[in-house]
């Protein structure tokens, strides 16, 4: 009788573990509307009871990201662990691995009203323990009546993950969470994107370093979450694409090698943007400095008077005539050899001094007007406005040290 009793033990231990696998297996199909043909396997979804789809987004740092990828253990122990919280309290809970980094839990519920934030906020607390080595973003929606579609609230609940933001820390993204300031506006690319174009052009790297920076503020004055950022990185290699294809190839060709955009899914904090940016952006500005400084004696002259004579009034025809061809040659010659046009050029030149004269606090705005060529201060700020987005007193009280 002993023997029996440990067998048949052992066999109820093996069903059940098997009855659980074809539960699991089943809710993951109806999830992802994966038709079954098996009546005995449909009836394993429990849709008796109210419900709530609770998902956890994954995002392994490096160092374990190699073991995740190596064993796939790293998911799997967050699951082991996040069915284990769910089902002290909620027996018929379900928790499943959707995707490589995703987890997913479904709470059948037999009070509707149940308070589920207790147990969000210990996720939330054991997840920042371990924050060194992943990060988590939790979301879940409203509780659904009995029978409701599990794949349309499942697609929810994922669109709510998309309000990550782009912080170094494990997330709850609440059925109320308001969305981010910057999503759907695309970061208004119109606005950018021909001082993006001009700054390229001048080969300049501490010109796009700061243009990049400024973005980048704009973004988190926005409250942009991380969506918005990868948005805003996939339109720059995008316009980098298009200004490759008008340079010759000699130009073009260190851009070879770039990051992918793939990477910035990983991304969590902005440094690692700003990293990227310049991974993406130096060999290509190094390329057009290698192409605009081969000693050509038409543009050395143009842009050697230019920082030379800053403070004066510099137009076309001045300079034309300085080198006895025409106005309209020079025009069209600069812009073929520098990919910019000469007022472009001039213009990012004035304000890119500007701003390393507004670092000195003893000159007053006026002063640095006169020092870059402005008679009149107010078109000066004008100017300065529209090329940085703040104005020159504003630039000061934010950057000058």
């Amino acid at each position: 009788m002993h023997h029996m009793r440990i067998s048949h033990q052992s066999i109820s231990r093996d069903l059940a573990r098997k009855n659980s696998m074809l539960r699991h297996y089943a809710y993951t199909n109806k999830l992802k509307n994966i038709h079954m043909n098996l009546k005995e396997i449909q009836e394993l979804t429990d849709t008796s009871l109210p419900y709530v789809v609770v998902v956890y987004q994954v995002l392994f740092k490096d160092a374990f990201e190699h073991y995740q990828q190596k064993t796939g253990k790293g998911s799997y122990y967050l699951r082991v662990y996040v069915d284990n919280v769910w089902r002290q309290a909620f027996p018929d809970a379900v928790t499943i691995q959707t995707e490589p980094h995703q987890i997913l839990t479904l709470l059948f519920l037999p009070d509707p009203e149940a308070d589920l934030a207790p147990y969000m906020q210990r996720l939330l607390q054991v997840f920042s323990v371990d924050r060194d080595s992943y990060l988590v973003t939790m979301a879940h929606g409203a509780v659904q009546p009995a029978g409701a579609d599990f794949t349309a609230a499942y697609e929810q609940v994922q669109e709510r993950l998309k309000l990550r933001r782009l912080v170094d820390e494990t997330q709850w993204i609440r059925p109320d969470a308001p969305d981010g300031g910057a999503r759907g506006e695309r970061y208004l690319k119109a606005m950018w994107e021909q001082e993006f174009q001009t700054r390229l052009m001048s080969g300049s790297e501490e010109g796009m370093q700061e243009w990049v920076r400024r973005s980048l503020d704009q973004l988190e004055k926005k409250q942009a979450v991380a969506s918005d950022y990868r948005q805003f990185a996939k339109d720059v290699a995008g316009e980098l694409d298009k200004a490759l294809r008008q340079l010759p190839a000699a130009a073009s060709a260190d851009a070879g090698g770039r990051p992918p955009l793939e990477e910035t899914r990983r991304f969590y904090c902005r440094a690692q943007y700003e990293r990227w940016f310049t991974d993406l952006l130096h060999p290509v500005l190094q390329g057009i400095r290698r192409k605009t400084e081969d000693h050509d004696p038409i543009t050395s002259f143009v842009k050697e008077y230019m920082c030379t004579h800053l403070d004066e009034d510099i137009n076309l025809d001045m300079i034309a005539d300085k080198l006895n061809i025409t106005s309209g040659y020079l025009s069209t010659y600069f812009k073929e050899k520098t990919g910019v046009n000469f007022s472009d050029y001039l213009n990012d030149l004035r304000i890119r001094t500007a701003k390393e004269l507004l670092q000195n606090l003893d000159l007053r705005i006026q002063d640095v007007a006169a020092r870059v060529g402005y008679r009149n201060v107010n078109s000066f700020i004008r100017m300065f406005k529209r090329h940085a987005g703040i104005t020159p007193g504003e630039y000061r009280r934010k950057y000058a040290s």
